[in-house]
Formats: C-alpha cells, structure tokens, sequence
C-alpha cells in the first residue's frame, strides 16, 4: 500500500536490420527517420536483455561515472563524473544519430566547489534536477534544480519540499509524464518516492512502499515512460552481491507495484544502478563497478 508523505517545504518495409555501435538493432531504413528512430528499434519484450557493454565515448578510463540519463530520441543525455578533478561535476553527452558514438563537454555553468551529480532533465527540457552538497543544504546530499534556455542552465536553488536532514538523491524525471522520482532514507533505509510536478512545481511526495524490503535499501529508480515497469537497484537478499538491479511491474498506474525480481542478466557482484529505460522497453542504460570504479553500460533485448 502506498503511504503519502508531505515533506516540509513498427513501420511497413523491408525486415531487415542493421545493428548499432552500441549493440542496439533497428529495422532497415530507420536510422535516418530523425528523432523518433529509436522508437523503431524491435525487440522482444519478455526475453531477458542481453549482456551490458560499455557505451561508446562516454567512459574515462580512470574516473567515476555514472548515472546516464537520455532524452526520449537517445541523441543527448547527462550524466556525472570526476574526471576533471576529486570533486562530481556534470557533463553532457550528445550525438548526432543513433549510430554514432558520444561526445562528452562539462556542463561549467552546474559547476561549483562542492559535489554535483545524478542529473536528469524534464521532458520538456527546460528544468534539470540533480543532487548536490552544496550550501544551502539541510542534509549530506540534497536535491537541486536549474532551468534550461536551450543554451545555458541557471541555477535556481534546492527543491525544498524533498529535502530532509537525511540523504535525499537520485532524482529522475519520467519520461514523457509528469511524475518526478527520488530516493531517500529519512525514514531509516533507503526508499523510492514519486511526485507529480508541472516545471519546478512539485506536489506531495509518495512513498513506494511495495518496493521497500524490512533491512534493506530500494533507490535509483528508473520508471517506463508509461509507468507499468520499474527498474530499481537494492541490497535485498538473493541478489549477486552488493546492489542488484530488480525490476518490477503493474497492469495499471493506478494500482501498486507487484513482487520485485531480480535482472540477473545486467547484475553483478558489484554495484549495478538502473539509469534509464528507454520508451519501447528494449534498452536499459546501468552504471556498473564491475570492471573497475564506475562505468556507464547499456544492454539490449533482442530480436524476437
């Protein structure tokens, strides 16, 4: 049962396919259809995704990144790493079609002396969420917000209904909704709460208690764009050691969660974090300490 909590403040053609640089495959003929392309790329939802590789031009081979976002076309997307110096910062990446790899710039005007990470922006572009130490804040980490021109972000300030003397972290807008995710363990562990919001106007946080686990940590979620699926990482029992992802699933936005499973085929022994889920359910982005402190991953479902 959910718990409300009130914070203080495919097309016709040819069946042919040509296969991605990042693994993904699209039907013959898509890949120059502009930005709903990725729309287009068939797989087979209720077979399991296929092994995470590295995506392309996006990992430094000595530093921390992590938390991979896109936007609904896969053609831009933020993330963070300290790759520049010990502290987190916020950097981009884009590309021109599907097919190409990534290019990376920092994000300078994010920037400050203190530590920025977990960006993910609204859909319809214009306010960044991402979590930051810096002052003011009321706990270790705390949720922050900028808006977006389309050329320069300007920071605004924290988002103050969310944020507790606890951790507060992993926001995420859902794709093409108004519902805004987070993660925070104000009530003891780790837990995932949602909003609805319209811009930086949020409304009473929600508790997803049927993703919780009694002695466990549930965060980093990673919604379907139509809310019937839900990719989370935890500590629960069963999993392959440390944090796994799980995923878990609903016939209506209306209704609660069911029974969390785990995704053993993108898990490993070390930390595994959901980033993003794209729209047609076929590719899961996921950082990973697997091969060494953080990488950014992707994998893919295959063809039926």
């Amino acid at each position: 049962m959910r718990v409300a909590l009130l914070f203080l403040v495919l097309g016709c053609g040819r069946a042919d396919f040509a296969e991605l640089r990042d693994g993904s495959l699209v039907r013959d003929g898509s890949l120059d259809a502009g930005p709903d392309a990725a729309a287009q790329v068939m797989c087979s939802p209720t077979t399991p995704f296929g092994m995470p590789v590295q995506v392309a031009g996006v990992n430094d081979p000595v530093a921390y990144d992590s938390t991979f976002v896109p936007t609904h076309d896969e053609l831009t997307a933020y993330f963070y790493s300290n790759r520049t110096n010990s502290d987190y910062d916020i950097y981009r990446a884009t590309r021109p079609d599907l097919t190409a790899a990534w290019t990376v710039t920092h994000v300078d005007e994010l920037a400050s002396t203190a530590v920025e990470k977990e960006p993910s922006l609204s859909p319809d572009g214009t306010i960044l969420a991402f979590t930051s130490s810096r002052v003011p804040n009321v706990g270790s980490d705390d949720l922050w917000y900028a808006t977006y021109d389309g050329t320069k972000f300007t920071v605004v300030g924290p988002i103050a209904a969310f944020n507790t003397a606890a951790t507060d972290y992993h926001p995420l807008f859902q794709d093409a909704s108004d519902q805004f995710w987070f993660t925070s363990n104000v009530a003891g562990n780790f837990s995932i709460y949602h909003a609805s919001h319209t811009g930086a106007s949020f409304g009473a946080a929600t508790l997803e208690s049927e993703l919780d686990l009694a002695g466990t940590d549930s965060g980093a979620a990673a919604p379907s764009s139509d809310g019937l699926a839900i990719y989370f990482r935890s500590d629960r029992p069963g999993g392959l050691g440390d944090y796994d992802i799980y995923v878990a699933r609903r016939s209506s936005v209306a209704e609660p969660f069911g029974s969390a499973s785990p995704v053993t085929e993108v898990s490993s022994a070390s930390l595994d974090t959901p980033n993003w889920i794209s729209p047609d359910g076929c590719r899961l982005y996921l950082s990973s300490s697997r091969d060494d402190a953080s990488n950014i991953y992707i994998a893919t479902k295959p063809l039926p």
